[in-house]
């Protein structure tokens, strides 16, 4: 039983503050990461260093299997803690297996191998974090996470700028950030989520519980892959997504340019915390309406975080139209400046992103699993064929392009499954509702 189930529940409100804090300081940092780094070293630096978190971030994206999603949203406790924690552990064994046999069939210089492999052992300890995380989220208790986020944001920071000063290398700069996530994992995660546990028990709340050996049985971990699994290769496609254009612009042209398109597209990243936090803080919320059949109260929450999700969109489209040049030249340096028209492309495929990501929280919430499956895949396929066709003839523009078209279909598709989905759960709710109203007459 959670916390949400004793009326000991946050407010929304609350919820969010805490969320939207803990997430928009560790975007802060992680921005201010690339911008540092671009700062004291070269653009092609800077694509070295995005393109080792291109490498591990899918792989471990994947492992993930968006567990901590479905753990926030598993009101029933359908799943055990044990359960969640046991393939996590097993996926993230398997990720880190994968990245070391891309690493050694690609042969990349030593430095590029080096920050590949770092990033891989700071993703590795992210996601161990990212488990306990979604027990936190179950029971709301977003303070908690908040203060793990800023810490993880701060330190990692930190110890870049130190690496930076110290070995003025980019796979010294991942060392750090690896070093940072563990430390925060081992130091404050792991503590705070047993303290959590033991306040629940001491209130009286018995969450779900099965012994370590069933933890790690087929007959415990097959449902929850069977459910998780298109989970995974949704994030999976959305992290793909974001990293096709990269994989296409180091691939036709240089390291220089993937870290000018890098540092472009990490400016939008403000909205997405909003969005995010906005998001994951009402998933509980919006699970619950939707488990109790509340579709009138579940379409107005979605409707509302819709209404945010495109008016930071077109509020950033405005900024970068008219501050955009300023902006590039203060956070980074002059030459990143000449790219105001890729920028503001850029920023329309961003707002229609938050929109969609909006809209993949409700999906989460329905357990619409597959049918975001085919929604990102379809936007996957039409982006790489964009990058394909474009990048080669405009560079970066294309690549650019490429992304607001991937991100337009993306959210089209996204509303007529969420609509789709409401319609046949209203069509479930009325044919379940008439026998019971005619048996109600005759008696």
């Amino acid at each position: 039983m959670s916390v949400t189930q004793r009326g000991l529940r946050p407010s929304l409100r609350s919820n969010f503050y805490w969320t939207f804090a803990g997430t928009a300081i560790y975007a802060i940092c992680q921005w201010g990461m690339l911008s540092v780094l671009s700062k004291l070293r070269s653009p092609t630096d800077v694509g070295i260093f995005v393109y080792g978190l291109a490498v591990a971030t899918p792989t471990y994206v994947l492992a993930q299997l968006q567990l901590r999603s479905i753990q926030a949203t598993d009101v029933t406790q359908r799943f055990s803690f044990c359960t969640y924690l046991t393939v996590r552990i097993i996926c993230v064994v398997i990720a880190s297996v994968v990245i070391l046999a891309i690493v050694f069939f690609t042969h990349p210089d030593r430095i590029t191998m080096w920050t590949c492999l770092f990033f891989a052992g700071g993703r590795a300890a992210e996601s161990m974090s990212d488990i306990l995380y979604g027990a936190m989220q179950l029971n709301e208790q977003m303070r908690t996470q908040a203060a793990s986020m800023c810490l993880k944001g701060l330190v990692s920071l930190a110890l870049l700028v130190i690496a930076l000063q110290t070995w003025h290398s980019v796979a010294g700069a991942a060392l750090g950030i690896m070093i940072a996530w563990t430390a925060v994992l081992v130091a404050y995660d792991i503590p705070s989520t047993a303290r959590m546990f033991r306040s629940l028990h001491r209130g009286g709340i018995r969450p779900r519980t099965v012994s370590i050996r069933r933890a790690w049985s087929v007959g415990e971990i097959k449902p929850l892959l069977r459910d998780a699994l298109p989970m995974g290769l949704v994030m999976f496609l959305l992290s793909l997504n974001a990293n096709i254009p990269r994989y296409v612009l180091k691939a036709e042209t240089d390291m220089k340019t993937l870290g000018i398109y890098a540092a472009l597209s990490y400016i939008q990243v403000g909205g997405m915390v909003v969005v995010s936090a906005l998001g994951q803080a009402a998933a509980p919320k919006l699970a619950r309406l939707y488990q109790f059949g509340d579709m009138d109260s579940f379409l107005v929450l979605l409707k509302k975080l819709v209404g945010v999700g495109g008016t930071l969109g077109a509020l950033g489209v405005l900024g970068v139209s008219v501050c955009g040049n300023m902006a590039l030249t203060l956070l980074y340096k002059a030459e990143y400046a000449r790219f105001q028209r890729e920028f503001v492309v850029m920023s329309i495929g961003s707002g229609l992103m938050y929109v969609t990501c909006v809209l993949g929280c409700g999906m989460t919430s329905m357990r619409c699993y597959y049918q975001q499956l085919v929604t990102i895949g379809s936007s996957t396929v039409v982006l790489m064929a964009c990058c394909t066709w474009l990048v080669p003839r405009y560079g970066l523009l294309g690549a650019a392009d490429a992304s607001l078209v991937s991100s337009g279909v993306m959210a089209v598709l996204s509303g007529i499954a969420v609509l789709a989905e409401m319609r046949r759960k209203s069509k479930v709710a009325v044919s379940v509702a008439i026998p019971i109203a005619r048996t109600v007459e005759v008696q």
